[in-house]
Formats: C-alpha cells, structure tokens, sequence
C-alpha cells in the first residue's frame, strides 16, 4: 500500500512567499467577481435609454460637463434625467468643476472595464468622434490647460483620427515645448534610443510619443509657461456661455 505524500514547499526565501501570494490573489480574484455580479445585477435594472447613455460616456476619458453628456444623448429621451437615473446608483461619479463654474461627470473606470468586457462592449466610432469633437471644443473656448491638450490627444486617437491626433500634439505641444526650452531634452533622448537600438532617428510618431512623455512629466513651473489660464475673474462657466 502506497501512501500520498502532501507536495512540501522548497525552504527558499522566494517560494516561501507562494502560498501567500496564492491566497491575495485569490481574494483580489474574489473581490473582482464581486465586483462584476453587483455591476451586473444594478446595470440589469437600469431602462434601455439609461444603458444606451452610459455605454456612450465611457467615450470619455476624463470628466466632462454637462453639455458632453447631452451631446452624446440627443437622441435619446431626456439625457438629463437619464443621467440623474445613473447617479443614484452610483454609475457615474460628479465632481466641482471651480475653472468652469459647473459640475462634470465621468464613467469610473471600474464601470467602464466591465462594459467594454461586455459582448459588444466596443464604441461605435461615430460615438468616439463626438466625444473627441467635445474635448476640442471644451479646450478651445473653456479649457485651455496641458491636461485637457492630452485629453484631446487621446480622444482623438480613440475615434481613430490619428493624423488629427499627431498634428494636435505637434501644434500643442512640441511647439510651446520648444518654446519653454524642452525640446532639447526630447531630442537627446530621442537620439540616445536610437543610438541604443542602432536604428535611424525617430520618426513623426515616436516624436510624438516622446513629446507626450516629456510634457507629462514636466514641472508645474513648466506646465504653466506651456499652457496659459484664464484668471479666475475672467472665466465663464460652460453652461452660461450655452445660454448666452
């Protein structure tokens, strides 16, 4: 008769940690299965339209007022009161917004993964293009700051419009970049990769890529002397200029 001797870990630092690292990922596992029945389960109570909308606002990628949601929601039944429907379930966070006098909205990320894990999760490209025509918009007559210059970066590349999105980054940012004294310090990074990988200099969207990572960790001191805001005494809120 043969006895089933129970598997013994090795006595080594690194594999002594396995069992614990079994059991956190389990639970982090856990958490997430959770997470994804209680989103189920509220998401399943919510009316078509209300569906409809918040599948359309993980378009957004940052928090927008209240114009990018009705945009989004013309033809649906009152957008409004369908995203009052989603906020009390907690499906879409709101925040103060002080540089526009307003509140803005977004999907939380969590609810945004679920959905695009969804059959069918992906955006129509038609709904990506509105959302990408917002944040322009949004920056040209309210918003004019390196954040949201990336975040119509991103919109844009999103909808598919990668050429818009390289030239926005080249108009918006290596430009004032030059001009704060930076593009010096993206071209020798530049040129020590290509050097790195014996390859020739980078091309337009490596270029771009760098200028991205470069401004994203620029100073505050640099940021301000890239992007200009109003002050506070001549800013208007979104909504107000709407009405006007």
């Amino acid at each position: 008769m043969t006895h089933c001797t129970p598997p013994v870990w090795p006595c080594c630092p690194s594999s002594s940690r396995r069992p614990t690292r079994f059991v956190e990922q389990l639970a982090a596992a856990g958490a997430e299965l959770q997470t994804d029945m209680a989103l189920d389960l509220v998401i399943a109570h919510r009316t078509d339209a209300e569906r409809a909308l918040l599948r359309r606002l993980s378009a957004y990628r940052t928090p927008v007022p209240i114009e990018g949601i009705v945009k989004l929601g013309l033809d649906l039944p009152e957008p409004r009161r369908l995203l009052d429907g989603l906020l009390a379930v907690s499906l879409i966070e709101q925040r103060e917004a002080p540089d526009l006098l307003a509140r803005e909205y977004q999907c939380p990320a969590t609810v945004a993964d679920w959905l695009a894990r969804q059959p069918g999760g992906g955006l129509e490209a038609n709904w990506l293009g509105v959302a990408a025509d917002f944040q322009l918009y949004l920056f040209r007559t309210a918003r004019q700051t390196f954040d949201q210059a990336v975040a119509v970066h991103e919109a844009l590349r999103a909808a598919g419009r990668r050429d818009e999105a390289d030239r926005w980054v080249l108009d918006r940012v290596v430009g004032p970049m030059n001009r704060a004294g930076l593009y010096a310090a993206c071209s020798r990074i530049g040129c020590r990769r290509s050097a790195s990988r014996s390859s020739p200099r980078p091309g337009p969207r490596r270029w771009v890529r760098l200028a991205i990572n470069i401004s994203i960790s620029a100073t505050t001191r640099s940021r301000s002397a890239i992007c200009k805001t109003r002050s506070p005494s001549g800013r208007r809120s979104v909504i107000a200029r709407a009405r006007a």
